[in-house]
Parts: structure tokens; sequence; C-alpha cells
């Protein structure tokens, strides 16, 4: 399978560029020195970028001074489960810190909670939540969890990766947790392309549970920006709007798994540069003011 993906890789992305001219309309790309493979995006309570290695079990600590990097902190993950790669993160307050999941190579799929130890540079998984399969609508497929993860305080909202089609058509399951309780909501997320997935989930959450959110539907040259309004409590489904579609620029090249919002409004992404192999740098795309419209 290994084989193929990279088979694949090569005859659909591998070989594809970025137009630049267009790029630069919208985005800077910004070098970072991380390890590969990052996933996720959380922006902290005072700006600070946290993105998370898959396979290396890391966390980065981004401050961007603009669009230059001004500092960056390497943290370890400590106590997360065996075989899982951490897909997606989010900032749920000081010190607190929240990965979604999936299996190396079966289908599980949680959401794990951490707690940031500073003067060890580590931070310690300390509680596990599976996700209720029984609610989701669907079967999760192997290595295709949670791939989008956004919270605050109490609560997270989490993106799943597998697809369905019912007679609306295609669909991602959205998952609401209240982490003290476990309550669970799910609402099918409408998918606005033949073959994307849900790669990324940012959200800003009000006082009664509802969060306006930010999501990546990616899959080789299909990656498109959509806006959904995630109302409390949940309804059975949710049809995103397109803000902005990057597959005209990007081309098939970048592969973006995290998305955040930055305290001014400017939007970042993260690429994952490991598939079939390392494709390039790790970078942010840090987009300029307006380029991501905030409502269709």
């Amino acid at each position: 399978m290994k084989r193929l993906a990279l088979i694949l890789l090569c005859a659909c992305g591998g070989s594809k560029t970025v137009d630049n001219t267009k790029a630069a309309q919208l985005f800077d790309r910004v070098p970072i020195q991380t390890d590969n493979g990052l996933s996720g995006i959380a922006v902290d309570d005072h700006g600070v970028i946290w993105t998370e290695s898959e396979r290396d079990h890391s966390v980065f600590a981004i401050t961007l001074d603009g669009t230059r990097v001004a500092s960056t902190t390497r943290y370890a993950v400590v106590g997360a489960p065996d075989a899982v790669d951490l897909e997606a993160i989010a900032w749920l307050g000081p010190g607190k810190l929240a990965f979604g999941t999936e299996g190396q190579a079966d289908d599980r799929a949680q959401v794990v909670t951490a707690s940031i130890d500073e003067p060890t540079h580590t931070i310690k998984v300390d509680r596990a939540i599976d996700l209720p399969r029984d609610q989701l609508g669907l079967e999760i497929k192997p290595n295709d969890g949670v791939e989008g993860l956004c919270g605050a305080g109490g609560v997270v909202y989490a993106a799943i990766e597998s697809t369905a089609t019912d007679e609306h058509g295609r669909w991602a399951p959205v998952v609401r947790i209240e982490l003290a309780t476990g309550a669970v909501q799910v609402t099918h997320v409408a998918l606005t392309s033949d073959k994307g997935k849900l790669s990324s989930l940012d959200c800003t959450i009000d006082r009664d549970g509802s969060a306006d959110a930010i999501l990546i539907e990616r899959h080789f040259a299909i990656t498109r920006f959509t806006r959904a309004h995630l109302p409390s409590p949940l309804p059975a489904r949710i049809d995103p709007k397109v803000v902005l579609d990057l597959a005209p620029v990007l081309r098939g090249a970048l592969n973006l798994e995290g998305i955040g919002v930055l305290r001014d409004g400017r939007v970042v992404a993260v690429v994952d540069n490991q598939y079939g192999g390392i494709q390039g740098p790790n970078e942010l795309l840090v987009f300029r003011p307006g380029t991501v419209p905030s409502a269709p």
C-alpha cells in the first residue's frame, strides 16, 4: 500500500508546482524549523502557533513577527497511545492541549487531552476519549480518524476524515464533545467536492457552545477553505460555504493539514511535507489580510 501511495503521489501530485504568481497575491510561505509531517494548528491566547508532528509525537510553539519566525520551541509528547498518529491539535486554555488521533494501521479514532510542562518542555497526555462509533453514521476507515480539532475550556469539536454519501450527497462527521460529562453530539457536514475529505478544523466557541468554524476540504489537487456555523445543539446536517478555492494556486503541490486564525485575523495553514517520503520543506502559509473571507 505504501508503494502504491508513492506511485500515486508521483502520478497525481509529486511533479506539480505552485503557481507562484497567484500565490504571491494570497499568502507568504514561511519556512519553519520543525520535525517533519506536521498535521495541525492551534493558536493560543497570546497568538502563539502550536503545531504537531504526527509520527514524531512532538509539538512546536512558534511565535511570528509579521511573517518572520521570532521563536520556535520544541516539546515532546509523553504518554500518547501506542501506534497512533497525532493528526490534529486544539488549545483548550493555559497549559492545556487536546489532540485528535488515528491508528497507524487500524480504525481507532480518539481525542486525547494533555498538560504542558514548561520546565521540562514536555506535554503529558492525561486522558483518552474514544469517539462514539455508534453515533457517527459511518464506519471509520483504518488510518482515517480525527483530522481536525478545535476547542476551548471544556468543549471540543472533532472532524473525521472518513466520508459517506446519502440522498443529500457526500458528508463527513463533526463531533462535539463535552469533556466534563462526555456528552456527545454529531452533525453531518456536507462536502463540496466529489473526492475531498476534511483535513483540518479551527473554530471560535461561544458561551452557549455554538461555534464559527473554518475547515479545509482536501484530496490531492482539491484544496478548499470552507466556513460553517455550528449551532448548539447541533442539527443533523450542516452545509458549509466555500470561501477560498486553492486548486488553481497550489495545483496539488502542497498538502495542507492544519488551519488556524491569528489574533490579528490572518489565516495560517501548515504544510504536511511527509507523504511517501519527504516532499519539501516544513512551512507555514500566512494569508494576507482579507484574502480568506470571514463569511461567504
